[in-house]
């Protein structure tokens, strides 16, 4: 199955200086004095990848990306940061700018927490620097018996590559499992039901989290995100309730009044109540009701809980059949149809997105050559329109300026410069910031209209590629030193080729799409459960 195992390559100690060349204790921010802003800051939590918000630092604050980094204090957890970041006190940073990268620190962050584990670091055994220096980590090496960071960056590759497949064909036979449904219809009768008429209600018993070992036990409480889980816990010998219920909020800030479906063994603290339902209700249903419950919310809030006797006093609306009963039927196609149309985008997604993370891991042995812009694209400029000659309209209209993708106003006026699928380039103003236009506009006489002139550069990918080529170049050029179409004729930047030296769009196109869908996959990731706000 797999080509590269653990049990296959020889291992050795290293300590924490032969693996890392720069290790410091980052200097602090005081939280609690900074505006938000755009800068990641990582403080001394477990959870979130150490990230507790953004805000403006001062540079000499900013840790530059591709970084991991440890808590000093508390419970210590090695997180990996691709970004440039801002810290807490007692943050130790570790930096390898030559090996290390986003997929071989999926390796080596497990050794770190594992390492931080057994050597007891906590609350009152914190992690020092001096500490850590003294230390080692067990690595794979190569048959010099240096760090093996290739058979590190393979073997997480390989891995994330079969839980990509695994998952697509999860899909597909969760589609297969899933009837063909019609579509739901609207013609539904409705009535009214009592929580207590389908539900035994139980409440939570977890009452004091400290004491809480980990372990693999999800315990579930009014959160309002992560489908009520907080963490996961062993057994404490409190009971424990079966899966297949729904849980319900019955307090907490912003939480309460919200219901899950729970599909597995689980313990609940004292703030949620185990709806049991009277009745066998499947999975579909349930997924109904929780919704049907959900949408009460508003009415809830942290000073007016669900107690039980609102709890009893609650009723829900349901589609009900001839009968005047809960329609179960219709429920179960209810979210079954949506679960068909979500699986099919899912597979969807998967398809393309393992298609182009190929595209996306080997760019790097892509060929690169130099070219004049003015080689590969046609400058063009725009057209002086003064602010008293503006007629308002519906036509943007593109300035020098380094925000709003460059629309400043909107007209009515037309011009030569009235364009559209081509980047708006500041020579003037904000210089050489510059923005992708699908759209028709036209452009001021400060800003430079850019096109590729291959038709195959001609699209929102390769434009967006050219906009980060062009933006690399910007530190030449100032207000008093502009970026006029003369200086862009001559401005060299560098576009990957192909075998035959020519610009190779394709394989810009794919990077692009995999960095977009990058993007998306990490912001899903974020998102963790239901969201409702």
């Amino acid at each position: 199955m797999y080509k590269y195992h653990l049990a296959d390559v020889k291992w050795k100690e290293m300590y924490f200086i032969d693996i890392f060349d720069n290790i410091y204790i980052a200097k602090s921010t005081d939280q609690n004095k900074l505006k938000v802003g755009n800068v990641p800051f990582i403080g001394r939590t477990s959870i979130n990848n150490g990230l507790q918000g953004e805000y403006f630092v001062e540079k000499e604050k900013i840790n530059k990306g591709n970084s991991l980094t440890i808590s000093m204090v508390g419970e210590p957890k090695c997180f990996y940061h691709k970004y440039s970041f801002t810290c807490s006190q007692n943050i130790l940073v570790l930096q390898n700018d030559e090996f290390i990268n986003i997929t071989n620190s999926k390796f080596l962050i497990p050794i770190i927490d594992n390492y931080l584990k057994a050597k007891g670091y906590g609350y009152g055994y914190p992690v020092g620097k001096e500490r850590i220096l003294r230390n080692k980590l067990l690595l794979p090496v190569d048959k010099n018996n240096q760090i093996n960071w290739n058979f590190m960056e393979e073997y997480i590759k390989e891995r994330e590559n079969k839980q990509r497949n695994d998952l697509k064909e999860y899909y597909k036979s969760r589609l297969l499992n899933l009837v063909v449904c019609p579509e739901v219809l609207t013609d539904v009768e409705w009535g009214e039901f009592s929580l207590r008429d389908l539900f035994i209600f139980e409440r939570g018993n977890q009452n004091n989290m400290s004491s809480c070992e980990a372990g693999e036990i999800p315990l579930i409480s009014a959160k309002k995100i992560d489908n009520g889980v907080k963490t996961f816990i062993s057994d404490n010998g409190k009971k424990l309730f079966e899966g297949h219920i729904l849980t319900l909020n019955n307090d907490g800030d912003g939480g309460v009044g919200i219901a899950y479906y729970q599909a597995n063994k689980m313990a609940l603290d004292t703030h949620v109540t185990a709806l049991i339902p009277i009745i066998h209700i499947n999975r579909s249903s349930l997924l109904f009701i929780s919704k049907t419950i959900t949408i009460q919310r508003d009415k809830f809030s942290h000073g007016y809980s669900l107690n039980n006797n609102r709890m009893k006093a609650q009723k829900i609306v349901l589609p009900i059949d001839k009968d005047g009963n809960p329609n179960w039927s219709y429920m179960d196609n209810f979210i079954k149809n949506i679960e068909q149309k979500q699986i099919k985008d899912v597979l969807k997604y998967l398809d393309e997105y393992i298609y182009i993370y190929i595209m996306y891991n080997h760019f790097d042995k892509i060929d690169w050559k130099e070219f004049f812009l003015s080689d590969i694209c046609n400058i063009d400029s725009g057209v002086r329109l003064t602010k008293a000659n503006m007629v308002d309209g519906n036509i943007p209209f593109i300035g020098a300026t380094d925000s709003n993708n460059g629309i400043t106003n909107f007209v009515s006026n037309m011009n030569a410069s009235h364009d559209k699928n081509v980047l708006g380039v500041n020579y003037n103003g904000s210089v050489v910031e510059n923005f992708y236009h699908p759209y028709s506009c036209v452009f001021s006489d400060d800003v430079k209209r850019v096109s590729f002139k291959d038709e195959q550069g001609q699209n929102k990918y390769c434009y967006m590629f050219l906009k980060q080529m062009i933006l690399q170049q910007k530190e030449k050029y100032r207000y008093a030193y502009k970026f006029n179409g003369d200086r862009m004729s001559r401005q060299k930047i560098m576009m990957p080729v192909d075998e035959n030296n020519v610009i190779n769009y394709v394989s810009i196109e794919k990077f692009i799409k995999a960095k977009e869908m990058n993007f998306i996959v990490n912001i899903i990731e974020n998102l963790g459960g239901n969201n409702y706000d």
